[in-house]
């Protein structure tokens, strides 16, 4: 991608914002994966024991929590899940991804990687609402999706979260900042936003995902959907 490309993708992503009702509905999701988290017996041994767990035990907690994410998510049988290993310096620190070609959620259970349980379904909430709005728009062929938006036979909202596929899939380089103002990255940062501010207002020890100064942490707090500071803080 031309750096001339970046830079006119770089300024719609900034002026798109998804739909309230759709913030509404991943918010949802966080807290119904939070409430999980706070009430599993499972899930609360895992929290107080994760940083001893070794990689066998990481491994054993990731596959126990993702059907019940997937199930949340509505995923059920339609996203295969793959733990693995992959260190900080090798990958950039990569915490997890998704692969739209195989359907495939993946998360790095490196030890360097997810300092708490918390964090690692943080990456594990993030990597699935990926697969949610792939799954959502999966039925607009890239080649005439832009007329279905002409014809009103989708949404601008789906238009933009099926065509940010392509950038989903070969990203710029751009910054942290710009990159959580795609389409498709709006959706699965501001879920990892709802979930940690939710743990916080319950005494776990987790970092909001985004900077204050972030557009979006900021449209979320314009929505009323999150406070700062978070709550319990």
């Amino acid at each position: 991608m031309s750096e001339a490309h970046v830079e006119t993708l770089t300024a719609i992503n900034r002026e798109f914002r998804l739909e309230r009702e759709t913030f509404e509905r991943i918010q949802g999701y966080a807290h119904s994966v939070a409430e999980k988290i706070l009430t599993d017996p499972r899930f609360i041994e895992h929290a107080r024991n994760w940083p001893g767990y070794d990689l066998l035990q990481r491994n054993r907690a990731a596959l126990e929590v993702w059907p019940q994410i997937e199930e949340t998510l509505g995923l059920g049988g339609l996203v295969a899940f793959e733990p693995f290993v992959l260190s900080p310096s090798a990958a950039s620190a990569i915490h997890g991804e998704y692969n739209p070609g195989t359907q495939t959620v993946r998360v790095n259970l490196h030890r360097d990687i997810h300092a708490s349980f918390a964090e690692m379904i943080s990456t594990l909430l993030h990597e699935g609402v990926h697969g949610v709005f792939d799954r959502d728009t999966a039925h607009i062929p890239f080649d005439t999706a832009i007329d279905a938006l002409k014809s009103g036979e989708i949404s601008y909202e789906q238009f933009m979260i099926r065509t940010d596929l392509l950038t989903y899939l070969a990203p710029p380089a751009v910054d942290l900042h710009d990159y959580s103002l795609g389409p498709h990255e709006q959706a699965a940062h501001s879920s990892e936003e709802f979930l940690a501010r939710y743990l916080i207002a319950q005494g776990y020890d987790i970092a909001p995902r985004l900077p204050d100064d972030n557009l979006l942490h900021q449209h979320l707090r314009e929505l009323n959907l999150i406070t700062v500071p978070p709550e319990g803080v």
